[in-house]
């Protein structure tokens, strides 16, 4: 079910009510702010076609310090990485038009990204898309409904922080 995609800690709905009344979520610029920010101010890119998802990766991601960019598909993401280098991208693997994996095979090829980690994310439970996902180059596989603990502490461990 779309309600149940991520699950959301209470204290967050407020943050994720008022961000779905605008237009989609802006680059977010509010890393490193207060204390134990595990992550520093890691660069990532959430490419994500859901609003309200990608808002919501973006709220767990700046409460551990990242400093976020989104892309709803994989063109937009293509034209943000011609000038932006993110340290980690988290792929929805179900995008319009080219899919996550077909995106992050393109992203392994250019050696400009090639450090760059990619955190799989999507509704499909098949049994062989994880496979599917670490075969064309992604680092983690993460199945929707998405725990904001699970997440946190994956996107932490990646960039060498704690969560």
């Amino acid at each position: 079910m779309e309600d149940q995609l991520l699950r959301l800690p209470l204290h967050q709905l407020p943050l994720l009510l008022q961000s779905l009344g605008a237009d989609p979520p802006p680059p977010i610029q509010r890393a490193g702010e207060g204390p134990d920010r595990a992550c520093g101010r890691a660069e990532v890119l959430v490419v994500e076609d859901n609003v309200m998802h990608a808002r919501l990766l973006q709220i767990w991601l700046v409460d551990l310090g990242c400093e976020v960019r989104w892309a709803a598909d994989a063109e937009q993401a293509l034209a943000l990485l011609r000038t932006f280098r993110p340290r980690l991208v988290v792929m929805d693997l179900q995008l319009p038009g080219m899919d996550g994996l077909a995106l992050t095979r393109l992203l392994r090829q250019d050696p400009a990204l090639a450090g760059t980690i990619v955190v799989a994310v999507t509704a499909s439970v098949r049994d062989y898309c994880t496979e599917d996902a670490l075969t064309a180059g992604c680092d983690d596989f993460v199945a929707k409904p998405i725990e904001s603990e699970q997440f946190t502490a994956l996107v932490a461990r990646r960039l060498g922080g704690e969560a």
